[in-house]
C-alpha cells in the first residue's frame, strides 16, 4: 500500500518549450513507463522468479529455466550411465556366451560319444547282451571294445581317461593281427566307438585297400571323437601307403572339405591328414 501511495504522490517535473517560445516547468504524476518504474519492476520480477517458473508484468516476462536445465542434464547423465552399464553387461554376456560356445563346440562330439557308449554299457540291446566271458569266445577285440566303451562312459574327460583308452588301444594292437574273423567293415559303420576303434587298429595292423572307401566314410560320417579320429587317420595312412589308388579323387575332396575343418585344431590329426592328401594317387 505504501508503494502504491508513493507511486501516486510522487510528481515528475519536466521543462518544456511553450508555444510562445518560453521554457515552462510542467509537473505530472509518475507513470508506469518512466525509467525508474521500469527498473524497479525488473528488480521485483527477478526476485519473484525465484519462487515461480514464469513471471510476467510491466510488459516483461521472465522464465526460470536454469533449474530445469540442471534437472535435464542430471537425467541425461543418469541415462548415459545406465546405458554404459547396460553396454558393459552386454559385453560381459557376449564374452561369456563366446566362451561357452567354444567349450561346447570342443566337447560336443566327445559328449555325444560318451552318451552313446553309456547307453550301450548300461542298457545294451537284447541281441547284443552277454558277459565278457561269452564275448571272449568270439575274440579279444570285442572284449576290449566293450572295455573302451565302459571307460568312456564312466571316466570324466581328461588325461586319466585318455591314458586308460590308450591302454585299451595297445591291447587291440596286440590282438588285431590274430583275429581273422573280426567284422572290420561292419565295425567301421557301427555307432559303437569301441568297435570302430578296433576296426581302425585292425586295418592299421593289416591294411586292406578294398575297405579304404568304407574307412573314409567312417571318418567323415560316423566318427565323432578326437581319439577315434586319430586312430582312423593313421589306419587310412597305412591303406594309402599300401595302395595310393584306393583313395580316389572324390574321397580326397571329401577329406579336404569336410574332415579338414574338424581337425584343424588337432595337431597330430591335421598332420596325418596332410600326409595322406599329399600322397599321389598314382605312382610316380
Amino acid at each position: 500500500m505504501v508503494s502504491i501511495a508513493a507511486f501516486f504522490s510522487i510528481h515528475v517535473c519536466d521543462q518544456q518549450l511553450s508555444s510562445t517560445g518560453s521554457v515552462v516547468r510542467v509537473c505530472r504524476h509518475m507513470q508506469a513507463t518512466d525509467p525508474p518504474v521500469l527498473a524497479a519492476a525488473l528488480v521485483v520480477l527477478a526476485a519473484l522468479s525465484v519462487f515461480f517458473n514464469e513471471i510476467s508484468g510491466f510488459g516483461f516476462t521472465m522464465k526460470r529455466e536454469v533449474e530445469k536445465s540442471v534437472e535435464k542434464a542430471e537425467a541425461a547423465g543418469q541415462k548415459a550411465e545406465a546405458a554404459g552399464q547396460t553396454a558393459e553387461a552386454a559385453g560381459q554376456t557376449a564374452k561369456a556366451a563366446h566362451e561357452i560356445a567354444v567349450a561346447t563346440t570342443t566337447n560336443a562330439e566327445e559328449t555325444a560319444e560318451d552318451l552313446l557308449t553309456l547307453r550301450h554299457s548300461v542298457l545294451p540291446p537284447v541281441e547284443a547282451a552277454g558277459t565278457y566271458a561269452e564275448q571272449a569266445q568270439t575274440g579279444h577285440l570285442l572284449v576290449l571294445a566293450q572295455e573302451y566303451d565302459t571307460i568312456r562312459a564312466t571316466l570324466p574327460s581328461g588325461a586319466v581317461r585318455t591314458s586308460e583308452m590308450n591302454k585299451v588301444a595297445r591291447g587291440m594292437q596286440s590282438n588285431a593281427a590274430k583275429e581273422e574273423d573280426f567284422d572290420v567293415e561292419g565295425s567301421l559303420a557301427s555307432p559303437d566307438g569301441g568297435l570302430r576303434l578296433a576296426a581302425y587298429i585292425h586295418l592299421h595292423q593289416k591294411p586292406n585297400p578294398s575297405l579304404t572307401k568304407q574307412l573314409v566314410a567312417s571318418l567323415i560320417d560316423v566318427e565323432n571323437t578326437a581319439f577315434g579320429r586319430i586312430y582312423g587317420l593313421t589306419a587310412l595312412a597305412k591303406q594309402v601307403e599300401k595302395d595310393a589308388t584306393s583313395l580316389d579323387q572324390e574321397d580326397r575332396q571329401k577329406l579336404d572339405e569336410r574332415l579338414r575343418p574338424r581337425v584343424a585344431g588337432d595337431g597330430p590329426a591335421i598332420t596325418e591328414l596332410e600326409k595322406i592328401l599329399a600322397t599321389p594317387s598314382q605312382p610316380a
